[in-house]
């Protein structure tokens, strides 16, 4: 629901040519960009420790641990992802086959937990693997946010 609601916002001001002005500024655009996501984020924070507190009491797990990775590992997916979201959009003018590659890499992304559980897979070894793809999936959002060609992004409008 989350990623649904930002990429609302995103295409709202891509159509609307508002982010052509960060690229005419003499700061990095980039930073403009990530502070702009900072409400959505900040949302998914909050509802991603509030969820993860209810499933914590919920599952009475000895250990806090199992609680921190995943709320960590969620909100640097969802930053990542929204990151990857928007660098693409604003360089790719067919903002439907974004829309269509992105959905079907969450409808992938939400096959994960089945899999998980067909296979018993040990707890440990899923959530240090799913941090890590949360870590490369922030670390690609930045540096595709970094290195938004401004042609690109005026042509693809």
């Amino acid at each position: 629901i989350i990623v649904s609601l930002s990429f609302a916002g995103f295409l709202k001001r891509k159509v609307s040519k508002f982010y052509q002005l960060y690229f005419i500024l003499p700061e990095k655009p980039s930073r403009f960009l990530i502070v702009e996501m900072l409400p959505i984020f900040t949302i998914t924070i909050l509802l991603t420790v509030v969820f993860g507190i209810i499933l914590y009491y919920k599952a009475s797990s000895p250990s806090p641990f199992w609680l921190i990775l995943p709320i960590i590992g969620s909100m640097l997916f969802i930053l990542g992802f929204g990151m990857i979201f928007l660098a693409l959009t604003l360089q790719i003018s067919n903002i439907r086959a974004v829309n269509m590659v992105l959905f079907l890499l969450l409808f992938v992304l939400a096959k994960i937990p089945k899999y998980i559980i067909n296979e018993n897979l040990p707890l440990e070894l899923v959530t240090n693997v799913l941090l890590a793809i949360s870590i490369l999936f922030a670390l690609i959002g930045y540096i595709l946010l970094e290195r938004i060609n401004p042609e690109r992004v005026i042509l693809s409008s």
